[in-house]
């Protein structure tokens, strides 16, 4: 299983998080973040903030 988010810092920095259940064994991001994990957990910076998202009511 896995799991991520965008999280903006205090400092108004935006990271993607990533984490995975035991038998995940890597992880690799691709589109607006890329970048690559060989174990659970993944942490990349996002240069610019993510576009918003409207969902239906």
């Amino acid at each position: 299983m896995l799991a991520g988010v965008l999280w903006k810092a205090r400092s108004g920095h935006w990271y993607l998080l990533a984490a995975g259940s035991r038998q995940v064994t890597g992880i690799v991001a691709t589109g607006g973040v890329r970048g690559r994990s060989y174990g659970r957990g993944l942490t990349l910076p996002r240069r610019r903030a993510p576009a918003p998202t409207s969902r239906p009511a």
